[in-house]
Order: C-alpha cells, then sequence, then structure tokens
C-alpha cells in the first residue's frame, strides 16, 4: 500500500506544481489553494487517464518505482477502462479512504480498482 501512495505523491507533485504555476501566472497573485487542489485533481485525472492507458500502463510515480496498472488478464487497459478507474478514484477520495483497503485486502486493490476490474502490479523485468 505504501509504494502507491508514494507513487501518488510524486504523481501529484508532477501535477499540482506546475499547476500552481500557471494558475499564478494567469492570475498574477499567488492562487487560492483550494483552486490549486481543484484544478490539480481535474489535471491529475486526466493525465492518470491517459498514461495508464498507454505503453508505460502507468503514470510517473508508478514508472519510477516500478509498478504498472493493468486489467485483470494482465492487459494494458483501453482508453475506456482507464477513464473508468480514474473517475472512480474519486470515491477512493471519500472520507471514509479507501485507499486505506488497500492495507487489509487479499490483492492490495482499492475501491477504483475493484470497480473497474485492474490491479497495481510490479512490472515483470522482461519488459
Amino acid at each position: 500500500m505504501w509504494i502507491r501512495i508514494l507513487a501518488w505523491l510524486i504523481d501529484m507533485a508532477v501535477v499540482a506544481l506546475p499547476t500552481a504555476a500557471a494558475l499564478w501566472f494567469f492570475e498574477r497573485e499567488p492562487p487560492n489553494p483550494g483552486l490549486v487542489f481543484l484544478v490539480s485533481i481535474s489535471v491529475y485525472l486526466i493525465y492518470a487517464a491517459g498514461l495508464e492507458a498507454s505503453k508505460f500502463r502507468g503514470t510517473i510515480g508508478k514508472l519510477v518505482l516500478g509498478l504498472e496498472v493493468v486489467d485483470e488478464l494482465g492487459w494494458q487497459l483501453t482508453l475506456t477502462k482507464s477513464i473508468g478507474r480514474n473517475a472512480a478514484k474519486l470515491l477512493s477520495f471519500s472520507p471514509l479512504s479507501a485507499f486505506t483497503d488497500v492495507a487489509w485486502n487479499e490483492r492490495k486493490r482499492a475501491w477504483h480498482d475493484d470497480l473497474a476490474n485492474t490491479l497495481v502490479v510490479f512490472r515483470s523485468s522482461n519488459q
């Protein structure tokens, strides 16, 4: 579970820092943290869906840590499945924090993985 949280933190840095800088540039004053958060989450969902459906099979954070997202058969996600998986992440950000479910379920799947029938696995060495 912790490696997935670390991957997410890396990804949020990749997304949030440029987002905050762009907002600051266009507003010419320090951006509202709430606005940075909302825009960053929106950009993150697009970023994650695109990269997870690509040949990379994961975001920059996942790539750095040797992880990839696959369907239950080990195949690359379609863009439709990746969009669904990432939209379902909004449930995982709920107050019940389904991310903690990863620590206790056998397959280490968060709610969004269960809903989309996906897995986050370590990359095989033959890729």
